[in-house]
């Protein structure tokens, strides 16, 4: 407010100072002007206050804590440990005695015997027929007997003069009837037991001789003498009995040779085959 009045003021003082100078009425033309000259008011002026701009509050920025990363301890491998192998212990394997390997004149012996005991037994069987008899020792003499060596034996040379399907033929006749024969002997007899006497080696070819006696209910013991020939095999089988000094095989030969000679080998092929149904 004062500033205004001041203001005025001097703006009055600076007209009237301009008006005094310059105009002046007609009456006072002529006359000197005098110069009047007002003093300049001082104007005071009021000290301008600068009030200080306050300075923004220093913000600290404090520095976020560097956070590290957790450190990931990987766990140590755990060593491995290699199983201590076991100690191998070594097992002696278990000794097996070998089996006494029998000779030819024991294991003679012990076939006889064998066979022997197994026909006693069906034949004293009075739980079976005279059928059933045959039948079980027909399947005993089928495997203890060597029929095809037995048919060529009977044969003789006879053997040469078949031909090949008159061979085949007889050995298949030859097979049943001397199965048949001896099944047939064997059941109707009253045979309780067979007894060894002797076992011994015999002739060329090393056969088996097996001596024994047939001990019977309702007569005297009878002489028996079984041969034994190792098959292609090695095998053991029988190829001939003698009873009281007569073998089977020369006595087959001589009635065989007898109708060879007659009729044929056709011949005898068919005297066989009749026979088988009867």
């Amino acid at each position: 407010m004062k500033f205004k009045t001041l203001l005025s003021m001097s703006v009055v003082g600076v007209l009237l100072t301009l008006g005094a100078c310059h105009y002046h009425p007609p009456e006072q033309r002529s006359a000197p002007v005098i110069e009047h000259t007002l003093p300049k008011p001082v104007v005071k002026e009021s000290p301008v206050v600068v009030k200080p701009v306050p300075k923004p509050p220093v913000v600290v920025v404090k520095p976020k804590p560097v956070v590290k990363p957790p450190v990931v301890v990987k766990p140590k491998p755990k060593p491995v440990v290699k199983p201590k192998p076991k100690p191998v212990v070594k097992v002696a394997p278990p000794v097996v005695k070998p089996k006494p390997v029998l000779s030819d004149i024991d294991a003679g012996r012990a076939q006889i015997e064998v066979l022997s005991e197994k026909v006693m037994a069906l034949i004293n069987d009075l739980g079976l027929s005279k059928n059933e008899q045959k039948l079980h020792i027909s399947k005993l003499l089928e495997t203890e007997l060597n029929i095809p060596l037995m048919g060529r034996l009977v044969l003789d040379k006879n053997w040469d003069v078949a031909n090949e399907t008159q061979q085949v033929e007889y050995l298949k006749t030859f097979r049943k009837y001397i199965i048949q024969i001896t099944s047939d002997r064997l059941v109707v007899s009253d045979i309780k037991k067979v007894k060894i006497s002797e076992v011994r080696l015999a002739g060329k070819k090393k056969d088996v001789l097996v001596r024994s006696k047939l001990i019977a209910t309702l007569r005297r013991p009878v002489l028996a003498d079984w041969r034994l020939r190792k098959d292609d095999n090695g095998v053991l089988k029988i190829i001939d009995l003698s009873v009281k000094g007569f073998s089977m095989i020369l006595t087959l030969r001589g009635d065989f040779g007898s109708v060879v000679k007659t009729k044929g080998i056709a011949g005898l092929i068919k005297l066989l085959k009749d026979k088988e149904t009867k």
